[in-house]
């Protein structure tokens, strides 16, 4: 059986739980391709058995170019598929919309899962003890997750009509556009060392350089805060206050 998994993860929480899940499907000798999400791709599904999404919660929906992604999924012809959602708290506009998506699609959806996780949306403080139970916790849902997937003993829910209302707020740029000139990102020059890596992170080219090398931010930006959580010299940072960067991998792991 061949397992398509497509993942994206801002600061590695929704990698954690990929990569659970695929380990989780290669234990029951699944053959899985293990792909990142990136702006404007197309999955190609042709050879798939089972098709799975992985991504967080952002705005009780998700990021802009994460819709994009799923509601240009090609038909279905009835494959199975699932989603495993990763949030610091609770959504409300991303299960039953994602599922009507799909259905439309000529999928067949047979589990949804949304997993509480440390909240890495520039968090305050950081409790490493709550943290790493929290993460361990997440591990160990996604591997019950499959195995119940497996046994046909999942499903995946949907409640209509007020979660589709609050997914369109997640679903268009006008939202984010509120919140980035809220959280407004800027680079410290007296920390930065122009390395280049933040601009390698985003995933919608927001991130831009003057002539001196420093990151320079648009209009883009959809708040994955990959840049803030990544960088070496914690020199990026939000006019909105202090904040931990919390982050749940390596940023090695995220490019490709």
């Amino acid at each position: 059986m061949k397992l398509h998994l497509y993942w994206f993860s801002g600061t590695g929480n929704s990698l954690l739980v990929a990569k659970a899940v695929r380990d989780s499907f290669i234990s029951h000798n699944y053959d899985v391709e293990f792909v990142q999400i990136k702006e404007g791709m197309i999955a190609d599904v042709s050879n798939a058995d089972i098709v799975g999404l992985v991504f967080p919660v952002a705005g009780q929906g998700t990021y802009p170019f994460v819709w994009k992604f799923i509601e240009n999924l090609p038909n279905g012809e009835g494959k199975d598929i699932f989603m495993v959602d990763t949030l610091g708290a609770v959504s409300g506009g991303i299960v039953g919309p994602v599922k009507g998506i799909v259905k439309s699609k000529k999928y067949n959806p047979v589990g949804a899962l949304e997993i509480v996780m440390p909240s890495n949306f520039f968090p305050k403080k950081e409790d490493k003890k709550v943290n790493k139970i929290k993460c361990e916790m997440a591990v160990e849902k996604a591997e019950r997750f499959v195995e119940r997937m497996i046994k046909g003993d999942e499903k995946w829910s949907r409640v209509p009509v007020l979660p589709d209302m609050v997914s369109l707020m997640s679903k268009k740029k006008t939202i984010w556009n509120f919140f980035v000139n809220i959280y407004q990102l800027e680079s410290d020059k007296k920390l930065c060392n122009r390395c280049g890596l933040c601009g390698k992170l985003c995933p919608v080219g927001n991130i831009t350089y003057d002539n001196s090398g420093y990151p320079q931010f648009a209009k883009d930006c959809e708040l994955c805060v990959r840049c803030v959580s990544f960088c070496k010299k914690a020199a990026i940072k939000t006019t909105k206050g202090k904040h931990v960067n919390y982050k749940c991998c390596e940023a090695k792991e995220l490019l490709d």
